[in-house]
């Protein structure tokens, strides 16, 4: 309805030209998918954006309640189906933030992933070299550590220690129907590198309701980095509750991406949510 503004001995000129500017707090008429959840409570800029896109198609939750929970500078836009902040924006007059803004709720995040490492195989240290290399399923206490070489995971669960996995120049990893595991003192860096990994509701004899594709422990702390122009794609779910995440002059994508912060920086473009669009109906009434 129409915007009632009453001043009282403020304004001291005869004639005062006001302008009006309103943000819809409506929702699309369908559900739409969690796309993305910010986990961090208290944490300003919990999404911080400079330089980069990020496109999710699905709602966004941010519960951080920091003032400047988003911030969005330096030519960076947004583009959401909604997107349901606790705190504030921080935005630059060049950036955009297309969306529509939900009323609080608190969405329901996938499950946390309890898989024991001592309850898989244990596999040898991993070869860095060039070539193909198909990695069978189980648990690395050595992690994986590349530089070159194509590594295959297939249809199963890989639970990587040590220094988790860290991929640069030409290595890259290509796995299907799997469930790839971060343990808790270790991390994830792809620099330069390719990673593509796809989940569905059931891997090997583990049943994946949520389709998480890649899990870091809930103890992990660490940073997690996709840099140096990387490419990542994960088809399922991102979880990494725990964690901030930065992807710098980089591409990510994932039906589902949940993190402690979210950082995109020089370039970066991070897509989220389903292939599909979502559908968003727009009414403008004059």
């Amino acid at each position: 309805g129409p915007v009632r503004l009453l001043f009282s001995n403020i304004l001291d000129t005869d004639q005062t030209n006001m302008i009006r500017e309103v943000i819809a707090h409506r929702k699309p008429a369908l559900p739409a998918p969690l796309s993305a959840l910010i986990t961090s409570s208290i944490q300003p800029g919990s999404v911080d954006l400079r330089d980069s896109t990020l496109t999710v198609n699905g709602e966004m939750e941010v519960r951080s309640r920091s003032s400047d929970a988003f911030v969005c500078l330096d030519g960076s836009s947004v583009t959401a189906t909604l997107i349901d902040n606790r705190g504030g924006f921080s935005v630059d007059s060049d950036d955009s933030i297309r969306s529509f803004i939900a009323d609080e709720e608190t969405a329901v995040q996938p499950s946390p992933v309890d898989v024991a490492p001592e309850s898989l195989a244990t596999q040898a240290r991993i070869i860095d070299a060039p070539g193909t290399y198909p990695l069978p399923p189980g648990h690395y206490p050595n992690g994986l550590v590349a530089s070159e070489g194509q590594y295959i995971l297939t249809d199963g669960i890989y639970y990587f220690e040590g220094p988790g996995i860290d991929l640069s120049g030409a290595a890259s990893i290509i796995g299907e129907n799997v469930l790839v595991i971060i343990g808790s003192s270790s991390t994830l860096r792809v620099a330069g590198a390719d990673m593509q990994i796809s989940a569905t509701d059931q891997v090997g004899t583990f049943s994946n309701p949520d389709r998480v594709a890649l899990f870091t422990d809930q103890g992990s702390s660490e940073d997690l980095k996709i840099i140096g122009t990387a490419d990542v794609t994960v088809e399922g779910v991102f979880m990494a509750p725990q964690s901030n995440l930065s992807c710098e002059n980089s591409s990510l994508a994932a039906t589902t991406l949940v993190c402690g912060t979210l950082r995109g920086r020089s370039g970066a473009s991070i897509d989220l949510g389903p292939e599909s669009p979502h559908p968003v109906r727009i009414r403008i009434v004059d």
